[in-house]
């Protein structure tokens, strides 16, 4: 199984994360180990308060058990795992919490250990706290995760077997949740980026490639120095190195210097300007349909959940109300006062002793049997609802895709408009003509649109030719007044051939 680990802090929200019962199907709290809190908020707290006494600022290791899919891992399996890992990485006996997960028609543990341990120096005579430090864990881990794919037979992910093999694809929980927030699959938008990479020799081409999946180059900065984003057509800026998997000094080598690119804030307006009324409508009328695609699914879903909560709870009760009956009949068979010290001097209350033990033990794992056999059942009937997820967002996500490079082609062809009205505006005299025609331009209409601000837009555009026929007609504009001096009223000379205004009235006369 796949093992990811880190170091936490945050007793309250990591609780709260861990409980969630929104994101996942079933959440259970299987067990709290050498703690004195009986929840799981207050086993947390408990370890935070430990942890004052040292220096540590992350007193939590947890350690996330994901199996393989499709795979039917048993309470005993989950348990040797659990103890593989400890064993590994040195948190025998350590206090510990086990929760539970199941989403998707898939069921996976969180194991959170205490880094906290009682350290008594026999030689200095001390008595400290101190916490546990955890060098390389993510190499250990790796180790225990061939091993547990070994041991049960499982496929082993390439990426497992060699670093070199890796899926380029893999994301981290930052890019999931970014492509969370864009209502994007984050394999589709890695793939895009890669892609990208792939076909183009320049950073133009990168950039030309990139704008027709209506993502844009920008140049942005971390840490005081410059380095290349991705500003996604909604205008939210994303990070090229993890969406291209190479680092900032690969992708210097082969883009060149990001300063050359615009900033941030300059593609964000941008993008402003180029998504018409239209394209906005078009983009939210096809995530609406998207939604509204999903909702006899989720009802279903949300059908399944209630149904299967009841049954576990429902099997629970049953349970401890048969281990309540059962111990009061184990109970029973050890008498009490004479007769009761008669069976210990004939020793038949050790063998009566022995029994109650031996049907204890058998209970227990009846009772798990049965556990297991309901959460199997669950996971089968999730699994069948989740194929219907996978195949519905496929298909969206190829309308997705088809959408993005849509929303490309109309920017694209939005600039196109907007720099023909600019390079056409000292044709036109009427000023509202002119109006109209940049807001037909924009597709926002007539009335009381906003126009859209040309001239910002465009003034650091990379057109040569644009660039050059307005810097010309500024230069022409500025050498009329040269060598042209005249007058004014006070007898001074003006530089800039014309008459100083603040000498005339507001009429545009002379000041009585």
């Amino acid at each position: 199984m796949i093992l990811k680990a880190s170091q936490r802090s945050g007793a309250r929200s990591f609780a709260t994360h861990l409980l969630n019962k929104k994101e996942n199907d079933h959440v259970e709290v299987y067990e709290i180990r050498d703690l004195a809190a009986g929840k799981l908020h207050g086993a947390f707290l408990e370890i935070e308060a430990v942890s004052q006494g040292t220096r540590a600022k992350q007193p939590f290791f947890a350690v996330t058990f994901n199996p393989p899919d499709h795979a039917n891992v048993t309470l005993e399996e989950f348990e040797a795992a659990f103890g593989d890992v400890e064993q590994k990485l040195g948190l025998t006996d350590q206090p510990r919490a086990v929760v539970f997960h199941e989403k998707e028609g898939r069921r996976h543990a969180h194991v959170v250990w205490s880094r906290i341990v009682h350290h008594i120096d026999q030689e200095k005579g001390t008595d400290k706290l101190k916490a546990i430090n955890m060098p390389h864990f993510k190499s250990k881990l790796q180790d225990v995760s061939r091993d547990l794919y070994i041991q049960h037979g499982w496929e082993m992910p390439r990426g497992l077997q060699s670093k070199k093999e890796r899926d380029s694809l893999n994301f981290g929980l930052d890019v999931w949740q970014q492509a969370k927030r864009l209502k994007e699959d984050p394999r589709d938008l890695k793939k895009i980026v890669q892609e990208a990479l792939k076909v183009s020799d320049s950073a133009k081409a990168f950039s030309k490639a990139l704008q027709l999946q209506g993502l844009n180059l920008a140049c942005g900065e971390r840490r005081g120095k410059a380095n290349f984003v991705i500003i996604h057509h909604s205008g939210e800026v994303m990070s090229l190195t993890r969406y291209s998997g190479l680092k900032t000094k690969e992708l210097n080598a082969l883009l060149g210097d990001p300063k050359t690119f615009p900033s941030v804030e300059q593609v964000q307006k941008k993008i402003e300007v180029l998504k018409t009324a239209a394209l906005t409508e078009k983009i939210n009328n096809l995530k609406k349909g998207q939604k509204k695609q999903r909702e006899p699914l989720k009802a279903k879903l949300m059908a399944m959940r209630e149904k299967q909560r009841a049954e576990r709870k429902a099997l629970k009760e049953k349970q401890e109300k048969r281990w309540q009956r059962e111990e009061l009949s184990r109970a029973k068979r050890l008498r009490k006062g004479l007769m009761g010290f008669w069976d210990r001097f004939t020793g038949k209350r050790t063998k009566v002793s022995r029994q109650n033990k031996k049907e204890a033990e058998e209970g227990l794992k009846r009772d798990k049997k049965e556990k297991q056999a309901l959460i199997d059942r669950h996971l089968k009937e999730r699994r069948a609802l989740q194929e219907k997820f996978k195949d519905l967002k496929a298909k969206q996500n190829q309308e997705m895709a088809q959408a993005r490079y849509g929303i490309g082609i109309e920017m694209k062809k939005q600039k196109g408009k907007l720099k023909k009205a600019w390079q056409e505006k000292d044709n036109i005299q009427n000023k509202e003509k002119l109006s109209e025609t940049w807001k037909e331009a924009a597709g926002s209409g007539s009335g009381d649109a906003k126009v859209p601000p040309l001239k910002d837009t465009f003034k650091e555009s990379s057109s040569k030719n644009l660039k050059q026929s307005f810097n010309e007609k500024t230069k022409k504009s500025r050498d009329k007044g040269k060598g042209h001096v005249r007058k004014n009223e006070r007898g001074r000379d003006d530089h800039n051939g014309r008459e100083r205004k603040r000498d005339r009235g507001p009429g545009g006369g002379p000041r009585r």
